[in-house]
């Protein structure tokens, strides 16, 4: 289980569409309750059901960090990430635009499906990110697309507290994510990773 999950948000040029992106990477923090594994559910919570919340996946490169990390520079930045895998940034879009934090919204059980492996030697910066619902691409892009690439966001979040192992970040999603609901399976595929897929279920 990660010691911490950050997130970043708008963080790519497809995903930002009219909106200026920041200048700076955008982080979140998402809790380590939240995270499952692969095959787990994704489990819609009841009130999410009952107040008919819009639920999305977010398919996402997700960096695992190996080493302590504290002021990384942007040219040893990666020599701090054990490797790369999939991640789901599961959303509840209601609470996410009402509420006055992103706690629930990004942050119920089981909201950030993480794996199937953590693949080293790899480029973050030049992968192809796959997300899919029940077979149909609904997002897909290169994170060369990355507004704000992994070495410049090590170096960001490095600044501010310090990275320990274990600790993993999400590094944004592009283009427009998809609706899931009760029955869906999505999937988050990375290259030279594999395929992250989670059946959705409701809670009872």
């Amino acid at each position: 289980m990660p010691g911490k999950i950050i997130a970043i948000g708008r963080n790519y040029v497809s995903h930002g569409g009219d909106i200026e992106l920041p200048k700076v990477p955008e982080p979140f923090f998402k809790t380590p309750s939240s995270v499952v594994g692969p095959n787990d559910p994704i489990v819609i919570p009841r009130e999410a059901i009952e107040e008919g919340v819009l639920v999305e996946e977010e398919a996402e490169l997700t960096l695992v960090i190996g080493k302590q990390c504290r002021r990384a520079t942007q040219e040893n930045a990666l020599d701090f990430v054990l490797g790369v895998t999939c991640g789901n940034d599961v959303s509840a879009r209601n609470w996410q635009r009402g509420d006055l934090s992103w706690w629930r919204a990004k942050s119920s059980d089981t909201f950030s499906p993480i794996g199937p492996y953590i693949v080293t030697g790899l480029d973050p910066d030049n992968l192809l990110l796959t997300g899919r619902i029940n077979g149909e691409v609904i997002q897909q892009s290169g994170t060369d697309d990355l507004a704000h690439n992994c070495r410049r966001i090590i170096e960001f979040v490095s600044s501010v507290l310090t990275l320990e192992p274990g600790d993993v970040i999400m590094t944004g999603t592009p283009g427009e994510p998809g609706e899931i609901k009760r029955g869906d399976v999505v999937e988050v595929e990375l290259e030279g990773v594999g395929v992250l897929s989670n059946p959705v279920i409701a809670e009872e």
